[in-house]
């Protein structure tokens, strides 16, 4: 098999094994997220989307460690070098054995303020301590044990990893739901939900060792001699400082949302929110999911160093994505509030252009396309640019926050994305990675928001009264596929016809597909 054969085919197992599961979690966790609400109510609810946006913003501590290790994988996994392999990982346990320390000292230091920050909650507080220590539990075991999973997902070889893993987490997600089911009493629930979380998460470790253990035989770290493989490895130092700002950013704007909305209004309305971009998130999480298992693949490419090839599959893929992209925030356009309204009650919805800004957001999360390229070639150094976004998240979003509540808080989150990832982002890519013109890029690119958005709002305007009637479950995911995939068949056409990219990318997973299944077939006739 040629080594593009071999990516390809990665980065289709990861895909498929992501999705199938996906699929799984998404029925689950909506279960859980119902049961969750009806059994506990929107406060307790509302403190724990709160103490995991908590915990989340401490992640900062990472520093861009992970990131910088992926990028300097790429290379020895290209060779097989096991030695450096293991060097690399062991630098990454050493990093990762003072983060944790740091992070466990960020996380004390915290819960000593929870009588002030969650004065206003009706909440027990042994309920937040406890759900603020089982939490921890969970972020300290990814840096003490869990790094070393680095090597598969660097390797293309995650989907080996998920197949266990994502198994524990749905028979995590349906125990707890028929904990919350069965047991009546508030405080036993709440406390079988944390015992339920805790012991899995013991599991998911134990199988990790497993995978690790049958995948790579030879990989012993040694995290107590990272201190001396520094010397050999400065880069790792150069980029993580460079990471660190880049890290801050996404934490900022990952964690931020739930704390402020819940500053200047209340834990209902920070459930009523987290509905919504659950649902939101699931959309964005099935593109990644789809698409992200071929970061690695990425990063092999950039290592061969054939920039017309680069070039090529970045404007596939960046179709692709904006693609994929406007069918998803079609589904959530139009089936968001009868969804919401059968799954938690009319009292969980909210307003029309509260819908429309937390798609653009979702929508621009989606196509973020230079990520991948920018990491695969190391491109870290533009520090001042996630400084910027942090700011301006913050800065517009607390303060359009206070005189437009939620509207405004979204709006300055959607304004921070466009300025950073949607205008300086690509003009880095391509001076910096392509060393080319941007004006390329611009040309390109303007057409796919255009069209996209403006197919988006001609159907959120008109389509609405269609869907009204489905006034129950089978009726309305019935309606949804039935609808998505007459749009979808409508927007391929369009895409088809208007992007050769697009077109080219097409007939090679058309490729793909029909080869893998022509294959399965003949090995079962055999």
């Amino acid at each position: 098999m040629s080594t593009n054969d071999s990516r390809t085919h990665k980065s289709m197992m990861n895909a498929s094994i992501s999705l199938l599961f996906y699929f799984i979690n998404i029925v689950v966790g909506f279960l859980l997220r119902r049961y969750t609400l009806h059994a506990l109510g929107g406060e307790i609810t509302g403190m724990k989307s709160t103490i995991q946006n908590f915990l989340g913003m401490l992640s900062i501590t990472e520093l861009g460690v992970g990131t910088a290790i992926a990028y300097a994988l790429y290379k020895p996994l290209h060779n097989r070098d096991i030695t450096e392999i293991n060097e690399i990982i062991s630098v990454q346990g050493w990093f990762y054995r003072r983060i944790a320390l740091i992070f466990a000292l960020g996380a004390c230091t915290i819960m000593a303020f929870f009588p002030y920050i969650f004065e206003k909650a009706d909440v027990p507080m042994w309920m937040t301590y406890a759900t603020f220590i089982v939490i921890l539990f969970n972020s300290m075991a990814g840096y003490l044990i869990n790094y070393r999973s680095s090597v598969l997902y660097a390797d293309q070889k995650g989907y080996k990893l998920t197949i266990y893993t994502q198994s524990v987490y749905i028979g995590k997600n349906l125990l707890q739901s028929i904990a919350l089911l069965i047991i009546k009493d508030l405080n036993t629930a709440y406390a079988t939900f944390l015992i339920l979380e805790f012991l899995l998460s013991l599991w998911g470790i134990y199988i990790l060792e497993i995978v690790l253990r049958r995948e790579y035989p030879w990989l012993k770290p040694q995290p107590g001699k990272g201190k001396e493989l520094l010397h050999k490895y400065q880069f790792i130092i150069t980029k993580t400082k460079q990471l660190f700002v880049h890290q801050l950013a996404g934490v900022v704007l990952n964690n931020s949302g739930s704390a402020i909305i819940y500053a200047f209004t209340s834990l209902t309305l920070v459930s009523k929110y987290d509905n919504y971009m659950m649902l939101a998130l699931s959309l964005n999480n099935l593109s990644h999911q789809a698409l992200n298992s071929i970061n690695a693949g990425i990063g092999s490419l950039v290592a061969e160093g054939d920039i017309k090839r680069i070039k090529s599959f970045f404007w596939e893929l960046l179709s692709l994505k904006y693609y994929l992209a406007t069918v998803l925030c079609f589904g959530l356009l139009m089936f968001s509030h009868p969804f919401v309204t059968l799954w938690v009650g009319e009292e969980y919805l909210l307003e029309n252009s509260i819908l429309l800004l937390i798609s653009l957001f979702i929508f621009i999360g989606i196509t973020r396309t230079t990520d991948a390229f920018t990491t695969a070639y190391g491109l870290f150094d533009d520090i001042w640019a996630p400084a910027t976004e942090c700011l301006l998240n913050l800065i517009l979003s607390i303060s359009l926050g206070y005189f437009f509540g939620l509207h405004g808080i979204i709006i300055g989150v959607i304004t921070s994305l466009i300025l950073i990832v949607k205008i300086w982002k690509p003009y880095y890519l391509f001076h910096r990675g392509f060393q080319t013109s941007a004006i390329e890029y611009w040309k390109r690119y303007i057409k796919y928001p255009l069209v996209s958005w403006g197919i988006l709002c001609i159907c959120f305007y008109f389509l609405p009264p269609l869907i009204s009637h489905f006034d129950t479950f089978p009726k309305l995911v019935l309606a949804g596929i039935l609808y998505s995939i007459l749009f979808a068949i409508v927007l391929f056409g369009i895409y088809y016809k208007m992007d050769p990219s697009f077109k080219n990318i097409s007939l090679r997973l058309y490729q793909a597909v029909i080869k893998r299944l022509f294959s399965f077939l003949y090995k079962k006739g055999q």
